[in-house]
């Protein structure tokens, strides 16, 4: 299922920048609802698999996750391998020029080593 986005409609998040690190629901959600109101929200997925909802059922006609194309619309997709020095250079740069971060779904572990390593 393919989903088109007018971007030249502004919106009261016009011009601010979301980076989405996010993982299942709640977080990802929430940058899903900032994007609606056009933030440019970048979503930030791991290599190989991509985001946990795109295989969580059920799945569509095209065999899409239904769930996956709720919390993807309005947003751009990346992948980054943070395990690697490269994914976590660029996700540094993301970030630096991100007026919003969102880490839900991550543990306060995982938030904390990032922080130390300098990755969020």
């Amino acid at each position: 299922m393919s989903v088109s986005v007018d971007r030249s409609v502004n919106g009261p998040l016009s011009g601010i920048r979301v980076i989405d690190i996010g993982t299942m629901v709640a977080g990802p959600v929430a940058a899903t609802l900032l994007a609606d109101l056009a933030a440019d929200v970048i979503k930030v997925e791991q290599p190989v698999s991509g985001d946990t909802l795109r295989h969580v059922g059920p799945h569509g006609e095209e065999g899409d996750s239904l769930w996956w194309n709720v919390e993807a619309r309005n947003k751009k997709s990346i992948t980054l391998d943070l395990r690697h020095s490269d994914g976590q250079r660029i996700l540094k740069e993301l970030v630096k020029d991100a007026d919003v971060v969102v880490v839900l779904g991550l543990s306060t572990g995982q938030i904390a080593a990032g922080r130390e390593s300098g990755v969020i």
